[in-house]
């Protein structure tokens, strides 16, 4: 697994609500408690990215200029109703074949984030959006590639790797010619 720039990995949007920051060393994050919350810990979530789509250039503070983004919309269940606080980790792949190789993988840690309008024990589902911004050198634009996501619960257990293979966008921020990513429309839920 390849650590990403801290700039990066802090221009992950949505990631504010919340937790304290450490650095990960580019490590798989840790699975200790992301909430003391409740008594429902017990089975790991389930995850599917169900779409990406390209919100265009948007600005940062760490960067002089606009930078291009991608956006992720995914579904999350968990039969324990476990998601009032989750982290969404997302993972980067140059080489697009459906599976991402976690020791070659660019990895951008999330921050534990209270899910809006979520109850502790008594939330069995959540569809969230996850926007990362794409500085220059970071990854190809236009590339096809495959973006992971892992989503931790609030008792810190992970799900499997959920996986879409879609193009990063161009430079300036817009779709690919033929990328068909579903539909991310809307703001970051702020999960």
């Amino acid at each position: 697994m390849n650590p990403i720039p801290a700039a990066v990995a802090a221009l992950l949007l949505g990631a504010a609500c919340g937790g304290k920051e450490e650095d990960s060393g580019g490590k798989a994050p840790d699975l200790t408690h992301i909430s003391d919350t409740g008594d429902c810990e017990g089975t790991p979530p389930v995850a599917t990215i169900t779409g990406c789509t390209y919100p265009g250039l948007q600005e940062f503070e760490n960067y002089d200029d606009p930078v291009p983004t991608i956006r992720f919309a995914i579904d999350v269940t968990d039969e324990d109703g476990d998601l009032d606080r989750i982290e969404v980790d997302l993972y980067v792949d140059a080489e697009p074949d459906g599976v991402i190789d976690e020791a070659n993988a660019d990895y951008v840690p999330g921050q534990p984030k209270t899910v809006s309008g979520a109850e502790v024990c008594n939330t069995p589902s959540v569809s969230v959006t996850q926007t990362l911004a794409l500085p220059t050198g970071f990854v190809e634009y236009g590339a096809e590639l495959d973006w992971g996501a892992r989503i931790l619960d609030s008792a810190g257990l992970a799900s499997d790797m959920a996986v879409i293979t879609c193009p990063a966008p161009l430079e300036d921020g817009t779709e690919p010619d033929g990328a068909s990513g579903g539909d991310t429309s809307g703001d970051d839920t702020g999960a």
